[in-house]
């Protein structure tokens, strides 16, 4: 079995589950909740395995003190590592508590116990709870609209604060006045670059925001970038190029249809900005954050104040939804630099629209160049791909050095390092699913993660799936063309995996592929296994191109494995295919001479509700195989 690196760090049931109160099961983990719904599929996974009521349980509050170390919340790997941790622990403390209770053990002997690997799991067969539609935990109380938000957080003391950002990446901060009339501005805070105000309540922090930043002097950058140049920065920026997959006699001569495939930048665009509450007592720090990694968060800002991370404590407080990393981790430092100005009070900062859509760091632009030559039946037998870029990650404390937006700001503060990738056996980033799941006997894949970023960059859902597959699923529709073969047809001759078929068959068959359409319409397919190990997701789309673009109909065929919550997986397959969507026909990042120019919803447009097509998802089940995560699946293929 593939252990969760998690188990091995947190290896016993105590440190997964709680039966301190009576009939009820406290379940823990480090994966955190930002609307995909991964809290309700582990209650499922937990309430099966120990054969108690779904209502028994409760996922206990994220935190340092108390929940496994589970890194971050990302890869679409909740499921897949914390649910299988906590099925093990839940089946070993159902094996050891026969003819008892949980709660008398707990008494009687306790829970520090070393969690057993290859403990029997329930069959799958006798399931009960997994594999059934369960409501979204949470759900009811934001439809009711109750306070279930960091933003809506409101502590004896607290005070308000929003921060002044440089007109343009690379400006200083040369002086500002910090003396303002308003008698409900507590303080100005600057350090070096970065500038704040507190206030006692939110509307006099963004009115004093403003006059602070009209206040303000800056510096103006020399040859600061235009995303206009984008080409050029391509073609010019330092690389580091990696052969990622090479096999048999890849010959480039032989290449004979050649096309390249691009994005542009593209925000997380979050409809909720970004909020954190922070709080020094004496030496000790406080923290309320929407982070998807609370202990990496915890390691890079130790780092970053030089400090000992055992004096930091962060709770985990579900924000708005995120899609990768946002700028929940920034806003948490921000509030953290702000705070320690005034000892002992709680302070939240939150993030202005143009602060969301400017300053978060952002999914990379990519380029991809491919190639193929085919045979004379019409079979692709050589195969290229490079593919160039930002790299994916700048998550705390993935680089040498801290990666916070305010510590690139301050006194002895650093710039932050050009964007690292996750090497290729964990998915990659640049290259992920570069490397295609076809049976190609001939190809070269090549990455080139640019060394010199100009714009922030880090994970953004599906990473460099997105363009990859986008990429590989255009190309082979152009080879279909110019052979004269069934787009559908010309996968599956070059498809042996069986479930990769199947996806592929079944959304055929839903979508009614080939059916006659009417002028101006068309329907095309694509096709992806999630960084080649995860979910499997085939993707028709009914499109009318006549004034405007407008997609109409999505058809999505899927195979997550076992299946917890299927409701779920519709929400996190039909979700990513949207926002899919979105950002294939709506959205761009632009930047000029260093500024987001696209700093508002009518600048940086998304989808809309009307835009919505109806869409038809297909659940392939298969409960003897293992869980693979959903929520990126249909990015790439849609």
């Amino acid at each position: 079995m593939n252990v969760p690196e998690s188990l091995v760090k947190s290896p016993r049931v105590s440190d997964w589950l709680d039966f301190s109160v009576q009939g009820v099961v406290g379940i823990k983990t480090g994966k955190v909740e930002f609307g995909q719904g991964i809290r309700t599929a582990l209650v499922q996974i937990v309430a099966e395995e120990l054969r108690v009521e779904f209502s028994a349980c409760q996922i206990l509050i994220t935190e340092t003190e108390i929940s496994p170390d589970e890194s971050f919340t990302a890869g679409s790997l909740s499921v897949q590592d914390s649910g299988l941790a906590l099925r093990l622990a839940s089946a070993t403390a159902y094996k050891l508590a026969k003819g008892s209770d949980y709660w008398q053990m707990q008494l009687s002997v306790g829970w520090d116990i070393e969690v057993e690997i290859e403990v029997e799991t329930k069959n799958f067969a006798d399931y009960t709870i997994v594999g059934r539609d369960v409501q979204n935990l949470g759900l009811e109380s934001k439809l009711v609209g109750s306070a279930s938000f960091i933003q809506d957080q409101r502590f004896d003391g607290l005070l308000f604060a929003r921060v002044v950002r440089p007109p343009v990446r690379g400006a200083q901060l040369i002086s500002v006045a910090t003396e303002l009339s308003d008698p409900n501005v507590v303080k100005v805070v600057r350090n070096n670059s970065f500038l704040a105000v507190i206030a006692r309540d939110e509307y006099s922090a963004i009115d004093a925001a403003d006059k602070l930043s009209q206040l303000a002097n800056w510096s103006t950058p020399e040859n600061a970038f235009s995303s206009k140049n984008l080409d050029s920065f391509f073609n010019e920026a330092t690389r580091d190029s990696q052969i990622v997959h090479e096999v048999g006699a890849f010959n480039n001569d032989a290449i004979q249809v050649r096309a390249t495939f691009t994005r542009p930048f593209i925000s997380h665009a979050s409809i909720g900005t970004v909020t954190a509450i922070a709080q020094w007592n004496d030496s000790k720090l406080k923290i309320w954050s929407q982070s998807q990694g609370i202990y990496p968060l915890r390691s890079d800002i130790a780092r970053a104040l030089k400090i000992d991370e055992t004096n930091i404590s962060i709770s985990h407080i579900e924000g708005a939804g995120c899609y990768g990393h946002n700028g929940a981790d920034d806003v948490t430092f921000d509030a953290v630099l702000i705070s320690r100005e005034v000892p002992g009070t709680p302070i939240l900062v939150t993030w202005s629209r143009s602060d969301e859509l400017s300053w978060a760091p952002f999914g990379p632009a990519m380029q991809a160049e491919l190639g193929a030559q085919l045979d004379e039946g019409g079979a692709i037998v050589q195969w290229s791909h490079t593919v160039r870029g930002n790299g994916h990650s700048t998550r705390p404390f993935t680089l040498p050095t801290p990666s916070l937006l305010a510590y690139s700001h301050i006194t002895d503060g650093q710039v932050i390092p050009a964007a690292g990738d996750p090497p290729m056996p964990r998915g990659g980033g640049t290259g992920r699913n570069s490397i295609p799941l076809y049976n190609f006997e001939n190809a070269k894949i090549v990455t080139e993660r640019l060394l010199e970023m100009p714009i922030r960059t880090s994970a953004m859902r599906a990473l460099g799936a997105h363009l990859n597959v986008f990429a590989i699923e255009s190309f082979l529709d152009e080879l279909a063309l110019t052979s004269g073969q069934d787009p559908v047809d010309f996968r599956l001759r070059h498809l042996s995996d069986p479930r990769a078929r199947e996806v592929i068959e079944k959304v055929a068959e839903i979508s009614q592929w080939g059916k006659k359409l009417k002028d101006g319409t068309g329907q095309g397919i694509g096709f992806a296994r999630y960084k080649n190990k995860g979910a499997w997701c085939a993707v028709v789309a009914q499109v009318e191109a006549e004034e405007s673009l407008k997609v109409t109909h999505l058809w999505i065929a899927v195979d997550v494995g076992l299946v917890i919550n299927p409701d779920g997986v519709r929400n996190q397959i039909e979700g990513g295919a949207l926002q899919s969507m979105s950002w294939t026909t709506k959205e761009e990042v632009r930047i000029n001479e260093g500024k987001v120019v696209t700093d508002n919803w009518e600048d940086y447009p998304i989808l809309k509700f009307s835009d919505v097509p109806f869409i038809t998802t297909e659940i392939i089940s298969r409960p003897e195989m293992p869980t693979v995560g959903a929520g990126e699946a249909s990015i790439g293929p849609t």
